[in-house]
């Protein structure tokens, strides 16, 4: 649950089912007094602390147009009882084909956090429009056990013409 004007969330909830492996949490964010309540307590956090799904959106308001390679982004994130100071890093801007089309798309690599699932701290790429919806179009990252790739295939309703497709 994310608050569609701080972009910040407002709950966040996990759970996690691997044959018997079994893992869930929900936390309770406070903004204003910088805290979480998950099931162990109370974490003191810094203020718009982010969890993994309200992160996607938080790097889709990030301004990249004025970018220089290489700029980093601070961002706070929540995951499994502790915050991590990670960084989001714009790489440049690349066309990309995809099931959508040829695609201008600024070029991301947000910082992971090395776990169970992601074996570098840089294994994620992210592209989204090079356009005022900075819609992502394609995920790619390397995890312990090989990759995945997302593909974005169809958009609808978006809030601003797509500008970034490429004329064929």
């Amino acid at each position: 649950w994310v608050d569609a004007n701080s972009h910040a969330p407002i709950r966040y909830a996990k759970t996690v089912r691997e044959n018997k492996y079994f893992n869930q949490d929900i936390a309770i964010y406070n903004h204003s007094d910088k805290w979480l309540k998950n099931k162990q307590g109370q974490i003191a956090i810094p203020q718009y602390t982010q969890d993994i799904a309200s992160a996607i959106y938080y790097m889709r308001t990030l301004n990249y147009a004025d970018a220089k390679i290489g700029a980093t982004y601070p961002i706070d994130v929540y995951l499994d009882n502790k915050i991590y100071n990670l960084n989001v890093k714009y790489v440049g801007k690349e066309v990309i084909k995809s099931d959508i089309g040829k695609v201008r798309c600024f070029k991301i690599k947000p910082q992971l956090v090395v776990d169970r699932v992601f074996k570098s701290t840089d294994a994620m790429t992210v592209w989204v429009t090079d356009d005022e919806n900075k819609v992502p179009v394609r995920i790619q990252t390397e995890i312990r056990v090989g990759s995945l790739k997302v593909d974005l295939v169809k958009y609808q309703n978006l809030r601003n013409p797509m500008t970034s497709m490429v004329a064929k």
